[in-house]
């Protein structure tokens, strides 16, 4: 089991480190809540060469467990790289997974947590053990490249009938307030279940969404709570989705924008 808890920040704000892989650039989050290192499968697929073993493994986060998100693992020497010039390079541990949460890399507490590989972690950067002595690689300003990925939880367990429509409240986590939310992806299990998304509603000033479900198959069926029904990405949701009401600011986003 993959435990991803993003919950490591310093005078309140997500520390980002760059790194190397086969002369491919990333930018990675340092993140002591994660219980591994995890790489994305989409900037896996960049590496040439690297080593790879497929892995079928739950991941954790969010209150959810995602079945479908994990695909292998791999070893690749990596180089942490600082903007002082000074680098240090170690072979690194990833759990490759189509969600990082919007990261290339996430370097989790398996590393961060090595005596034998780090020293201490500072504001200002991770300090590494070397044969040359202590290498400190300072974190980085730039942001990941990638939007944060949001996912959607079931608040509480439901049965659906066979054929059934039902509405089920779900929170979004990390939580947004915005109404900014697009490109939803459903979890692979439910729609394996002949469970399908019809339409998701977002609250106004609320981290909360009412999600539309339909059972196609032929028997009853119970979704648990926290179960983690889909992934959201940000983007202008004004330029993308009709809104309900004219005088409301709650938008609906039907099968049509639903991936």
């Amino acid at each position: 089991m993959v435990h991803l808890n993003l919950n490591y920040m310093i005078n309140g704000s997500m520390k980002l480190v760059e790194i190397n892989i086969l002369n491919n650039n990333f930018v990675s989050l340092v993140d002591t809540g994660s219980s591994h290192n995890l790489l994305n499968v989409e900037k896996f697929k960049q590496l040439k060469g690297a080593n790879f073993t497929p892995l079928n493994m739950r991941m954790k986060v969010a209150g959810s467990t995602l079945h479908d998100n994990v695909v292998g693992k791999t070893q690749i020497l990596t180089r942490f790289c600082s903007k002082n010039y000074i680098s240090h390079e170690i072979n690194v541990d990833y759990i490759v997974a189509h969600h990082t949460n919007g990261y290339d890399a996430i370097i989790g507490a398996s590393l961060l947590f090595d005596e034998n590989i780090v020293q201490a972690i500072t504001t200002q950067g991770v300090i590494f053990h070397s044969n040359s002595g202590p290498a400190c690689v300072t974190f980085t300003d730039k942001s990941s490249r990638a939007n944060p990925i949001h996912f959607l939880t079931l608040n509480s367990t439901t049965l659906i009938k066979r054929g059934e429509r039902t509405k089920v409240e779900a929170t979004i986590n990390p939580p947004i307030f915005n109404q900014n939310l697009i490109d939803f992806t459903a979890n692979l299990t439910i729609s394996k279940q002949q469970i399908e998304i019809l339409s998701i509603i977002l609250h106004e000033n609320s981290n909360l969404a009412l999600v539309e479900l339909i059972n196609k198959a032929d028997y009853s069926q119970t979704i648990e709570k926290n179960f983690h029904l889909c992934t959201a990405k940000l983007e202008k949701i004004s330029n993308t989705a009709p809104q309900i009401l004219e005088n409301s600011k709650d938008y609906i986003l039907t099968l049509f924008y639903l991936r």
